[in-house]
């Protein structure tokens, strides 16, 4: 159970405060994130047991390591070529962090920007090119810390999708076969909510990127992979799609990401009840 007195929830502060590199050497240790998991599900999660993987796993937690509020600041002000302020970021639940470790998301911060001050080497979506703009549900980037999937994007027809038992742990975990061939609504309605619950948070936290947010953290990640020599996906590589949040006329929604029609430019519609079998999905945690 989780600790009531003041000393103990300070403790834990530390605990919720983490590295994008310390969640890699979390997930690295699967068994002993499992046994986390476990005694948060059966409520006898105390403080010394939490005191004993702190110490075993101090190098990846905040304290010893860079604090994520400067991390973030310093990675998006090198990257935009000015100073971008990020907030501290919020307080996480054990629940949460032990699922971020055990499906491989991690933390990062969307800073408050559009694509206006976008640097000139990242790639803007063509949002006019197969629909009407402005009938086009925009959702503002509102700067926020979030956390998001890093499993790479597959092709359509790629064996196995997104990957089969240890390489898509959520999948396997949300007893999905595929990503694919799952429509819109079927997300929202029946998978999400599942999601929402393994990670401790609403069912509104757990979603799908907007395209805006999907173009972002796209950039982000090749950025990173080519500036810093680092292992991120390429999400506009594949001649596959994602969904995304954002709504487009009646009764549809947005996907994005086939190299064929622009990849990280791409941005197009599609009926929201329909399973595309080439569209899949990226889950998106707000924190």
């Amino acid at each position: 159970m989780t600790p009531e007195n003041p000393a103990a929830k300070n403790f834990l502060a530390n605990l919720y405060k983490f590295t994008p590199p310390g969640l890699t050497g979390l997930a690295d240790n699967p068994e002993d994130i499992n046994k986390l998991g476990e005694l948060l599900a059966t409520g006898n999660l105390d403080i010394e047991t939490l005191r004993r993987f702190i110490l075993k796993y101090r190098p990846f937690l905040s304290g010893e390591g860079v604090d994520p509020q400067v991390y973030e600041q310093m990675l998006w002000s090198k990257i935009m070529g000015k100073p971008i302020k990020v907030p501290p970021m919020p307080l996480l639940r054990p629940k949460t962090v032990v699922a971020l470790c055990q499906f491989n998301l991690k933390v990062i911060f969307l800073p408050k920007i559009t694509e206006i001050d976008y640097p000139d080497f990242f790639v803007r979506p063509r949002w006019g090119q197969y629909m009407t703009e402005k009938d086009i549900k925009r959702r503002q980037l509102p700067g926020r810390w979030v956390a998001v999937e890093t499993i790479s994007k597959p092709h359509r027809n790629a064996p196995g999708g997104y990957g089969v038992g240890d390489a898509d742990p959520l999948a396997r975990e949300l007893w999905l076969q595929t990503r694919f061939g799952i429509s819109w609504d079927k997300l929202t309605d029946v998978i999400l909510p599942k999601a929402a619950k393994l990670f401790g948070v609403s069912k509104q936290a757990a979603r799908r990127p907007s395209a805006e947010e999907w173009n972002l953290i796209g950039n982000r990640f090749n950025w990173l992979r080519t500036e810093q020599n680092e292992q991120w996906p390429d999400l506009g590589s594949t001649n596959s799609w994602e969904w995304c949040e954002n709504a487009y006329e009646y009764g549809m929604r947005l996907m994005a990401g086939h190299i064929g029609h622009g990849g990280l430019a791409d941005v197009r519609c599609y009926w929201q009840s329909d399973p595309g079998g080439d569209i899949g999905f990226r889950l998106l945690v707000v924190l």
